[in-house]
Order: structure tokens, then sequence, then C-alpha cells
């Protein structure tokens, strides 16, 4: 720890403090290191030393029960919003830190809490109800299958369109497409909500998803196929933005995997190293911490 600029830990609180390598034992050592811990519920509390996943990160945060339909039980979200969130908050946090790291000299401790992180991902629903008390509940939000205008619709042979035109002039144009104009104004009433639901479910079922696409492409109407994740990966707009790349491996030969949601100009990122297999970069980091070799070798020997 001597020479580290960030440690990175996911104990549970208080086990790093037994085996003393917690923050004090570091900052002791290197004042300049920043130190951050992933915990499931925080330093803090009478959850601080549970044991959870994602889906109890966010049920507890409330995302869980404004998931799915009305009249169905709550759905497991189809990705891992608390672990992924809070990984991306690690990381702009550590930046952060070694920012005021290098202008200070001064090192910090960073707490990122998936449940905290949890909790950020919900201001709409933090807004309704610091506001105005309600709770918004799945299915009965006009971001969760309320609205007509921001809903799913199934194609005629059981595909799905994704309708999100909030504003008035993409629903106006949807409702050119489908030559639908008495529809038009009716979106101003929430009332009207539900019999705009069934009529939309009765004109998306009249064709098929590509003939659709058909009938929406340039129309600038915010609505889009629901495809899967094989179809995510061949669309043009994936290859466009350069969104998959083929990777080459001397063991493994050619394979796929995701690109990079940033798009920096001046300093691009680019995949530079694979990850280590299992026990690859061991001898080296032992290394820098046995100057003896033969402790060196007995530790390589351990399993």
């Amino acid at each position: 720890m001597k020479t580290a600029d960030v440690v990175v830990e996911s104990y549970r609180p208080g086990v790093l403090t037994k085996l003393g390598i917690d923050y004090a034992a570091a900052k002791a050592v290197n004042p300049r290191i920043i130190y951050c811990s992933l915990t499931g519920y925080g330093k803090r509390g009478p959850l601080a030393k549970q044991a959870d996943h994602d889906i109890g990160y966010v049920s507890l945060a409330g995302i869980t029960a404004m998931s799915g339909e009305a009249q169905g039980k709550p759905a497991i979200p189809g990705v891992l919003m608390a672990d992924m969130n809070a990984s991306m908050a690690a990381g702009m946090s550590i930046m952060i830190a070694l920012r005021h790291a290098q202008m200070t000299g001064e090192g910090q401790e960073i707490d990122i809490s998936l449940y905290n992180v949890a909790m950020t991902l919900m201001p709409g629903a933090a807004s309704l109800y610091f506001g105005s008390g309600f709770v918004a509940e799945r299915g009965n939000n006009w971001l969760t299958g309320a609205n007509a205008n921001y809903n799913i619709y199934a194609t005629q042979e059981g595909r799905y369109l994704a309708v999100g035109c909030l504003e008035k002039k993409f629903w106006s144009n949807l409702c050119a497409v489908l030559q639908r104009p008495d529809m038009t104004d009716l979106i101003d009433d929430d009332a009207n909500h539900d019999y705009l639901k069934q009529q939309l479910t009765l004109v998306f079922a009249k064709h098929t998803l590509p003939e659709w696409e058909l009938l929406l492409a340039g129309k600038d109407t915010c609505v889009t196929p629901v495809l899967d994740f094989a179809e995510a990966v061949d669309a043009e707009q994936t290859k466009a933005n350069e969104m998959v790349l083929n990777v080459e491996d001397a063991e493994l030969g050619s394979y796929r995997q995701l690109g990079f949601a940033m798009k920096l100009s001046e300093t691009p990122a680019a995949l530079r190293k694979r990850a280590p297999r299992l026990g690859e970069d061991t001898q080296q980091v032992l290394s820098q911490a046995i100057a003896d070799e033969k402790l060196l070798a007995e530790a390589l020997q351990t399993k």
C-alpha cells in the first residue's frame, strides 16, 4: 500500500479492520492513498453487515415495486441496476479523489453503497413523493405504463413496439402515421389514456414488426422495436457506434465483447489489455511484497 494510488475492496464492513488493512492502516503508511469500499448497505445502520444481491438492493430502494404491470407481481429488472451503477459511481468517485490528491497531497476514503446507489436511481419517484406525498406504483405512473404514449404494444406476429412519444409533436406524428388524427388532442386529458391504449393495441396488431418499421421509418415518432440482445448486437446503430469489438487472443482465438460507451475525441478508449487469467499476475504482485526468493517461492506454492 505504500506505493499504491488506489485500493478497491468489497468486503463486509469490519472485515479488513480485523485483518489490519483497513483505511486507517493504509493511510498510516500512505497519506495519499484512495481507499474505495463497495458495500451492500453502507458502513452504518441496521443492515450494514447484511449480505445481499442486486435484487435485494433495488427491492428495498423501491425500484422493484415500480417494475411490472399494474395487476401483476413486481418484476425483477432486466439488468443489475445497483451493481452496474455502483461500479460507475466508484469509478467517478475515484477520479474525483485522485484529482484532489494531485492538488493537495491528501488521500481519502470512499464508501459506495449499492443500496444508496439504487436510491439515487429514483429521482422521479422521489420528486413526486417529497412534493406531493404520492407514491408511484407499477403500471400507474406516466413512465411505468399509465400513459398511452409511453407504453409497449404487441404487433401482429407477437413482437413488440416501444412507444415513447411523450412530447405532443411526436404523438402528433404517430397519429398521422396511424391515420388517426382523432386521437391527437385526446392525449392531453389523462382520462382518455385507457381508451387510447385500447385503440393503439388494436392498431398495432394489424401489422408485423417489419411492416411497422417501414411505416414508421423517418417519421420522427419516438417508436422503436423491442429487440433481444442478439438483435441489438447486429443492429446497424450498434455497428455505427462501434459498440461490439472483435478481439484476437493467442489462446482463445477471435471473440467479441462490448465496446465503450464513452467516446472521447482526444483520448479515445481502447482495449489495451485483456483480463488476466487465474493466477497470471500472482508472481509479479507477490514479488513486490516479498523480497526473499525462498519465501516468495513458498508463497507461490500456497493454494
